[in-house]
């Protein structure tokens, strides 16, 4: 695969269209707790998704015989893989949290490791960023305190 394809941006607007699909489907089974957390999630929609840590042993999706998760998840993991090639680490950041939030972490033990390294790159730049930008205000303190001597 080739980066700066067209393909990474197409890929992540399947998956979110996915996440949102297994979310309506997930709000359709009637249980009024699971209610509650995916209307707060809709209203939070705009703010950056929080992994959940909550864990079940029961799975909605596995009551639905009409929904072919692992397909879903296929999908979901090429386009993980994609990402990641690509360096899109914050939508990679965002798929995966989605999808593992939706589906209970279900297929956690095959996305957070690429979760894990993308937010670890993300802390890096921002560490870096953070160290030149520090950098740059000490040189600018300096040159004040050189010109407030004259």
């Amino acid at each position: 695969m080739h980066k700066n394809t067209e393909i990474c941006g197409h890929l992540s607007f399947i998956c979110m269209m996915i996440n949102e699909m297994l979310l309506f489907l997930k709000k359709s089974e009637g249980n009024n707790e699971e209610n509650e957390n995916i209307s707060q999630f809709e209203e939070k929609k705009e703010e950056f998704p929080k992994l959940d840590d909550t864990l079940t042993k029961e799975f909605w999706f596995k009551q639905r015989k009409n929904i072919d998760i692992t397909n879903m998840a296929n999908i979901m993991a090429y386009t993980v893989n994609t990402l990641f090639l690509e360096e899109k680490w914050q939508i990679l950041i965002s798929l995966v949290r989605n999808f593992s939030n939706i589906t209970l972490h279900y297929y956690s033990n095959n996305l957070l490791p690429f979760l894990i390294h993308a937010q670890n790159i993300k802390l890096l730049q921002c560490k870096s960023k953070t160290d030149a930008k520090k950098a740059e205000l000490d040189k600018r303190i300096e040159e004040y305190k050189k010109w407030e001597v004259y």
